[in-house]
């Protein structure tokens, strides 16, 4: 069959091979977000006889995006410019998560003007949505962020190359706030007393990192008898500081949902300097534009789920 030029023109010429060009049944499927900055295409694929999803990740896209900016900021970490590298993050989250993660078949990072990408096997299932969970959604996220936050590392960064010393981890998560914060217009003066409580929690207190994801929602797993069984998006898949993933567990849950998920986790109890360090994330994630929000002041007087 014909392909959609659009399907090949994003690719370098030395990445269409047989093996991308030649596919079956193709298909583009929907954006989950209006400033989504992949696309994503469903096919059957001969050279592996199965069906994959095709993920193209364009250099400019992700320029414009107040969340990748962050990454970048924080992370030292371009989507498009590391996608060749993800075998080893695919293979790591299989290896830790109770939950499937798809075979990651063949990827390629940006070059030239051209995405990167991903072919990737394709998982049953159906996206999960915004709208409230069941407990057993909430025992399965509990157990698969409970394995990979028992991994450890001693640095930040990517997940295939923690290279940050922590040190840097304040340093960073502050300037990436005030750039995209000034960029935004958003006045921080007011904030002051919470961005001085982060500085000295970090200052007094050797963080150690774990895997997470500063975009976690519940559309990257695939469900399955209404919880989640599979992992199928791993692109922000980061060294980084527990902290920021619990802040945005906050609004992944509803009151119940945060209680079931505290006694699944086992150590949420643990959790009481969360206080000092909630402002500063809270303000991060919104400039990030994570989960949507476009009201700041709603955004900070969300309820508070995990801490003292």
């Amino acid at each position: 069959m014909k392909q959609p030029a659009t399907f090949l023109s994003l690719l370098s010429p030395a990445d269409n091979t047989d093996a991308i060009a030649t596919v079956e049944h193709l298909s583009l499927v929907q954006k989950n977000f209006t400033d989504s900055t992949h696309l994503l295409w469903q096919a059957f694929w001969p050279a592996w006889n199965q069906w994959g999803v095709l993920k193209v990740c364009v250099p400019e896209q992700i320029a414009g995006s107040s969340f990748w900016q962050g990454m970048a900021g924080i992370f030292d970490f371009s989507l498009p410019q590391s996608m060749a590298s993800y075998k080893e993050v695919y293979a790591k989250a299989a290896d830790w998560s109770p939950l499937q993660v798809p075979a990651l078949l063949e990827a390629a990072s940006a070059q030239n003007g051209y995405g990167g990408w991903f072919l990737t096997q394709r998982l049953d299932g159906q996206p999960g949505c915004s709208q409230p969970v069941s407990n057993e959604a909430v025992r399965s996220l509990s157990a698969h962020i409970k394995a990979l936050h028992s991994q450890r590392s001693s640095r930040f960064g990517p997940l295939y190359c923690a290279s940050l010393p922590r040190e840097q981890w304040s340093e960073r998560v502050l300037a990436t706030l005030e750039m995209l914060a000034e960029s935004q217009g958003i006045d921080l003066t007011p904030y002051d007393a919470a961005i001085l409580a982060f500085k000295r929690y970090y200052s007094r207190h050797e963080v150690e990192f774990v895997p997470i994801m500063p975009d976690l929602r519940w559309d990257q797993f695939l469900f399955e008898n209404d919880r989640p069984t599979a992992l199928i998006d791993l692109d922000a898949l980061v060294w980084g500081a527990p902290e920021l993933e619990w802040v945005l567990l906050e609004y992944l849950l509803d009151e119940e949902g945060a209680e079931y998920f505290k006694q699944h986790y086992e150590k949420a109890s643990q959790l009481a300097h969360l206080d000092a360090v909630r402002t500063v994330y809270r303000l991060l994630l919104f400039v990030m534009h994570v989960l949507g929000e476009t009201s700041l002041q709603r955004w900070l007087m969300h309820p508070t789920r995990f801490g003292a």
